[in-house]
Order: C-alpha cells, then structure tokens, then sequence
C-alpha cells in the first residue's frame, strides 16, 4: 500500500538535488531554481497526504508502538474488589479518662532517678548532697480531656499536692474529684473519692493520716480518714490570690499574699471552724507563713533584682531576724516550710542565664538562720497552674509536682547521708 507514494517521493526529492547544478549559471536560474525547488516540496507533501487511508495517521503508519483507533480499543472489564483480609482488626479508639463517679486507679510510670547531685558544688565544705531519688508520671485529669469542675480557667489541671510525715503523696486531680495517693517510691495505693459538690484545690496531711481537702472556690473544707470516708464538712472564706493549705498543730492555715490566716482547728481528732468555742478566734492575715517546727513566721519577698529576704517574726509578731536569699535575675521568693529539725527551705526562681524560661532553687538555712546549701531544681516546666511548685518533707526530702497535660510529673529529691 505504501509503495507507491514512497517511489514518487524519491523520485522527486532526486530531481530537486540534480537540479542545482543546471541552475547556477545566472541571478534569474537561482530564483527559478528557489521556485521549482519549493513546488517540489510541497508536491511531495500532496503526494504523502493523499496516500494515506481515511481514519490513519500518515505519521503513525508502521509505527511499531502505534495505538489503534479509540473506536477499536478493547474494553477492559471492571476489577471486583478483594474482600477484606482476615487479618485485618479495627484500632480500638484512645480510652477517655474514667469518670469521677468510677475512678480508675492508675498505672503511673516510675523511674528511679539516678543518684546524681542536686547541690551547687560552689556550696560549703560539708553541705549534705542532694539527689533525686524519684521521677514518676502520674495520669491526671484536665481540661483537654474533660470537664467536671464548675471552673472558669483554660489549662485546667490538678492545682495541688501533699506530703504526709512518712513521705506519701497526695495528688489533687481537681478535674476527676479525687485524691490520688502514691507511696514514698511512687508506688500507687488507692484514690478517693472526693464528694460532691466539692472539687479539691488542696490537701493537707495530719500527723494521724487525716485528710482535709479544700474546694477554694466553694468555700468547702472536708476532713476524710485514712481510709477516705468523709468525716466533716465545714465552710470556709477564702481570700485571694491564695497560696497553699498547712497544719501547725492542731490549726489549719490557708496562705494568702505570703500571710497566714487560721481557717479551720482539729478539736479531738475532729475538723471544726475557727471560733471562740474551738480555742481558735478568726483573724485577719498575719505577717508570714507559720513553720511547723518553730511556731515562727516567715515573710519573704523580693527586694531588687539580685536580692531576696526573709523576715522571720516569732509568735509575738516580733521581727527577730532576716535572712538573705540572693541570686542574680531575681524573680521570685517563696518560703516553702520547715523539716522537722527547723531547718528553713526558701523557694528562689530566676531568669534563665539564655533568657527563655526560668530556673528554680531551693535555698536552704539552719534552724539559726546560717546558709546551709543551694539545690538545683532541674525541671521548672509547668503546664497548668498550681498552688505550690514544691514541698517538703519532715525529714527534708524536696518534693516537686508539675502538673501537665499528658500526665503530671512528680519528682523527689533526698539526703544522701
């Protein structure tokens, strides 16, 4: 079929390369020669086009990876899908937190750290090491997860914790309405249950293993036992901003603005309010925090920059000493509490030498008042607010309780004797 077009166009492009050289001799030969030449041309395209069979294309003629007319495509026939693999399981959706009518005790992660110094090694010859001797992840309740509060803050989470004189901890999970309790080593132990309409802000430890739980927003303080039966139920004025919940004896103070005021007395294992009838009248906010030890009070505050003081009063409300808790980049000073041998722990924050974020310290003194040592708190990342960033123990130990978002952090850090 090709044949014969293809001899035409050979014959024609052999007569355009003979052609020059009969053309050459004169100006009006070359552009008789253009002429012929372009004629030609175009009849060799003439001659290709009008070979080609209708419906082909003259560029795909013989072409061995042509594809055939659309008309002439096969029709593939429609795949059944492949019935499902039997292997195949659906993911469980992540489990929401268990309410608070059903508490779920929770599994915490525990890691204990290794012994490494928590002390400034610019410290006194002497000065007893510090280690951190905990490190546990506790499953806590806040806001992103869900909501059983009548609160009205973002970053919701557990505000508060406590310490008991044998070193159990109590958390807070405000959002759940229970108290978590975890041993000296992080070991869980049980929850309880916190009774409506109460949601606890705060705990506080008696020295008989009794609870007294704070809904500072209520005005609600419960007395639970050691084994969580709620005992008493009182109400209470809380004033704020409010710092946290302690026992002296047999009083229990609630803080406000770095000032104590008596809220509630044990009167024969049982909680009842400040009153004539309990031997505790109510009072306004008296200068400092009481220690548990000493009975004395301890203002501190901020002076400059670079510069914290302590004002110590003693029962009278007599100013008897001041100690200085100095760092550069100064922000912020707070008196935690006392051991059980008086030794003073005062809480330091201050800038970050790279200026993002803020380192924490704990400066502690002797029962006279004499610089003992400076411990560096290695974590100070707190994703939702808390009453207290740290506590301690009757026997020294230093506790810190970061609430977060994806399980709150609690670390502890001991005497290494």
């Amino acid at each position: 079929m090709l044949l014969f077009p293809t001899a035409g166009v050979l014959l024609l492009f052999a007569a355009s390369l003979i052609l020059p050289a009969s053309f050459r001799r004169s100006g009006s030969a070359r552009r008789n020669f253009i002429v012929v030449r372009l004629f030609l041309a175009i009849a060799s395209v003439i001659v290709v086009t009008g070979c080609a069979q209708p419906g082909e294309s003259p560029v795909a003629q013989g072409s061995p990876t042509a594809l055939p007319p659309a008309a002439t495509m096969p029709t593939v026939p429609a795949v059944s899908p492949l019935p499902p693999s039997p292997l195949a399981r659906p993911v469980p959706p992540s489990p929401l937190p268990a309410p608070a009518a059903t508490p779920v005790p929770p599994s915490p992660t525990v890691a204990i750290a290794p012994p490494t110094p928590a002390v400034d090694q610019t410290q006194p010859a002497g000065c007893e090491q510090y280690v951190q001797t905990l490190s546990v992840v506790i499953p806590t309740g806040n806001t992103r997860k869900s909501v059983d509060v009548p609160r009205f803050a973002s970053g919701f989470g557990p505000q508060s914790f406590g310490v008991d004189r044998q070193g159990n901890i109590f958390i807070c999970d405000t959002v759940n309405r229970r108290v978590q309790a975890f041993a000296a080593d992080g070991t869980y132990r049980t929850t309880i249950p916190v009774q409506a309409p109460a949601a606890p802000a705060d705990i506080a430890i008696d020295d008989a293993g009794n609870l007294y739980v704070l809904d500072d927003v209520q005005g609600i303080l419960d007395q639970y036992d050691p084994q969580g039966r709620l005992q008493r139920r009182i109400s209470v004025v809380v004033e704020q901003p409010r710092g946290p919940l302690h026992i002296v004896g047999d009083t229990l103070y609630l803080s406000s603005d770095g000032s104590d005021r008596p809220i509630g007395v044990i009167v024969r294992g049982l909680l009842e309010p400040v009153s004539e009838t309990s031997g505790v009248m109510p009072t306004g906010r008296l200068p400092g925090i009481v220690g548990r030890a000493s009975g004395r009070r301890y203002a501190a505050q901020r002076a400059d920059s670079t510069r914290g003081v302590v004002e110590v009063f003693d029962a009278a409300e007599t100013p008897i000493q001041t100690i200085n808790a100095d760092a550069p980049q100064l922000l912020s000073v707070r008196f935690v509490q006392e051991d059980a041998a008086g030794n003073i722990y005062v809480q330091v924050e201050r800038s970050a030498p790279e200026g993002i974020g803020a380192l924490l310290e704990v400066h502690v003194f002797d029962a006279q008042g004499a610089f003992v040592c400076r411990i560096l708190i290695p974590e100070n990342r707190y994703e939702t607010w808390t009453v207290k960033l740290l506590d301690v123990g009757v026997d020294g130990s230093i506790y810190q309780f970061m609430p977060r978002f994806e399980g709150s952090l609690l670390n502890v850090f001991s005497l290494q004797k």
